[in-house]
């Protein structure tokens, strides 16, 4: 017994020595990589990097604008986001540090920010007010209309009133009054005294402050506004010329340093502008600052949206994904806002705009900042600061020319109502039978839907006729690829049984009431197996040619037979026919790597379509017009989640 405790206190020295070795081999090992790294950096102090860095620098610079485009992109992949904004933040703090050593810098003088002079709690005293101090999570018990306080500083050396920092500008001004009912929009001659009572709240807290009112209602008449504030009001009837040229001009009449612009208020009251000031005044980047809305009926948002304009369509959705400050970093603003005058003037609104004058704004604001590396946040939201709005709603039609401007052909609201434009069939403002289809460029989804509804009309009408057809070729590719047809497609091919042919000929009439035009191409011929074959019949829908081609046998007939339903893939939201199995079919009829993407036949140089499926490049057509949101190259050649919004 007692060898056996001598040999088990043996080993466990044993390892115990082993472990203590490890350990202080990996702390030399680290010590060592610090002293070379120190070695390293010291070199490069006594003798700066040479200028042929600014290559490197620029080369580091695209790929920072490249990451911020992928992360674009995968907006819908929140641990991708996170991944590309690490990887992200790390390389813009490599480029800084690379361009603090090298000597390509050596003659900019270091900022605060480089020097470790400019901390987050000091950055907010660069302003025209002092800092804010959060004390504690009961100083504001129970109502919390309070937990921030600012505190007594020096450095500000400009102090000024927000009525001297800011000019206003209301936009279809839309003051409410007190009813049994609840709260209402004045109107008729009632709007007067509420009008009246409107300004005397807001010159209650912002004495002095100078404001421009824009009204969209001709029938109200504002010539008995009070005299005691008209000096620093002046009202406009802008129903004779467009909201963006009126608008335009009285921002170029600004001379203070910010202008709010609010839209649709109701009231006026504890509006904390102030807090909006601050914030665009502590953070150079930022240009625009909004707040959230609370409407008459209670209702309450954040004001913060995001936008994502790609392949004709601009979509919009609530969320941030970063946060400054207590402000969300945001793409759009709902609800009124405050800018920096100066990079108002120089963006400019939309002469030729009425609605859709902000969407227009804040589409170009993103398209000039996005891409820019080292810059921060150009807009955001502070929901803190509540402003009592009335949301008017728009119709299709009202946001036509801010569409056509983009050539956007879809909408998707937050709501997630769809706004059709361009080519779309049934809407009333349609531009187009058919779109324009150019090598390099996807197909707009306005046309995309008018080619699925017709094919979906079609298979339902032969279903119930007892017509036996089929999709096929890239129509049947879309349809097992991606449910739906392909982004890139020049027409729909179907089968049918050359038996039926004479009745899909009875059908014209069908056809050509729904405004499609049948072309009855060829008959069939005699004989395979002793079965007709053949037969050809084209229908142009919108612009779109279908063609449909007679078979003598085909999979969905020889399941009949057997007493089996035929097999059916969803397609545009519809259930519709197709070989018995159609995955084994496009994968014997494409051959390698058919769920990777190749364009049309007709776009590649290809003869025909029945060229093999090339995947030799691995990439789409080079785009004809550089950074438009419809270009095909934007797109991986493989997966079809990133074509889920088409």
């Amino acid at each position: 017994m007692g060898r056996f405790y001598y040999r088990a206190k043996t080993t466990l020295v044993f390892l115990i020595s082993c472990y203590v070795l490890l350990r202080i081999s990996q702390l030399m090992v680290a010590i060592r990589r610090e002293q070379m790294k120190n070695s390293l950096l010291e070199r490069v102090r006594d003798k700066p990097l040479c200028s042929d860095n600014e290559a490197v620098i620029r080369g580091l610079r695209r790929l920072t604008k490249d990451l911020i485009f992928i992360r674009m992109t995968v907006g819908r992949d929140p641990d991708m986001v996170r991944k590309i904004e690490s990887h992200y933040n790390n390389l813009q703090k490599l480029l800084l540090e690379i361009e603090v050593l090298t000597k390509v810098n050596k003659t900019r003088k270091p900022t605060r920010l480089e020097r470790g002079e400019v901390t987050t709690e000091s950055s907010t005293q660069t302003g025209f007010f002092c800092p804010e101090v959060f004390r504690g999570s009961t100083y504001g018990y129970p109502f919390y209309r309070k937990g921030f306080e600012v505190t007594n500083c020096t450095t500000i050396k400009s102090r000024r009133s927000v009525s001297g920092l800011v000019t206003l500008i209301f936009d279809d001004l839309l003051v409410a009054r007190k009813t049994p009912e609840g709260e209402k929009i004045a109107d008729g001659k009632s709007y007067h005294k509420y009008l009246s009572s409107f300004f005397e709240n807001l010159y209650q807290e912002y004495p002095g402050i100078k404001a421009f009112v824009l009204l969209n209602n001709s029938k109200i008449n504002v010539n008995n506004v009070s005299k005691e504030w008209s000096t620093s009001i002046e009202i406009i009837q802008a129903h004779q010329t467009f909201k963006g040229e009126t608008l335009r001009k009285l921002v170029n009449q600004v001379n203070t340093p910010y202008v709010l612009l609010a839209t649709g208020v109701t009231h006026f009251k504890r509006v904390k502008l102030e807090r909006l000031i601050r914030v665009l005044s502590a953070h150079k980047s930022l240009q625009f600052a909004g707040g959230s809305t609370r409407d008459l009926e209670g209702h309450w948002s954040s004001g913060c949206l995001q936008t994502k304009l790609k392949n004709y369509t601009l979509s919009l959705r609530a969320g941030y994904r970063k946060s400054l400050k207590e402000c969300l970093v945001c793409d759009y603003l709902t609800g009124p806002f405050l800018a920096k005058t100066g990079v108002f003037k120089k963006f400019s609104l939309d002469a030729r705009l009425n609605n859709g004058v902000y969407r227009d704004l804040f589409l170009r604001v993103k398209s000039k900042f996005s891409h820019t590396t080292r810059r921060g946040p150009t807009v955001v939201s502070c929901p803190d600061v509540m402003f009592h709005t009335r949301s008017l709603e728009r119709t299709d039609a009202d946001l036509l020319p801010f569409a056509n401007k983009h050539s956007i052909r879809k909408i998707v609201e937050l709501d997630g109502r769809v706004r059709w434009y361009g080519c779309r069939r049934g809407v009333i403002h349609r531009t187009a039978d058919k779109c324009p289809v150019r090598e390099g460029l996807l197909v707009p989804p306005c046309c995309l839907e008018n080619l699925a509804d017709a094919v979906k009309f079609l298979m339902s009408q032969c279903e119930s006729n007892s017509i036996v057809c089929e999709l096929q070729e890239g129509t049947l590719l879309g349809a097992v690829k991606m449910g739906k047809v392909l982004p890139w497609e020049r027409d729909a091919d179907i089968t049918f049984l050359t038996r039926d042919y004479e009745k899909l000929r009875s059908m014209e009439r069908v056809f050509t009431d729904r405004g499609y035009i049948f072309r009855d191409v060829s008959p069939p011929w005699c004989c395979i197996d002793g079965r007709e074959a053949g037969g050809k019949i084209e229908i142009i829908a919108d612009g779109w040619s279908i063609q449909l081609y007679g078979q003598h046998i085909m999979d969905s007939e020889t399941l009949i037979n057997k007493g089996l339903r035929p097999t059916r893939v969803l397609f545009s939201g519809q259930w519709v026919t197709v070989p018995t199995n159609p995955g084994e079919h496009i994968r014997n009829r494409y051959g390698v790597e058919v769920y990777r993407h190749v364009e049309h036949w007709m776009s590649t140089g290809a003869k025909s379509g029945w060229e093999a499926y090339n995947i030799e490049a691995g990439k789409f057509s080079p785009c004809p017009i550089r950074g438009f949101h419809g270009c095909i190259d934007q797109y991986n050649t493989d997966g079809t989640i990133q074509f889920e919004e088409i």
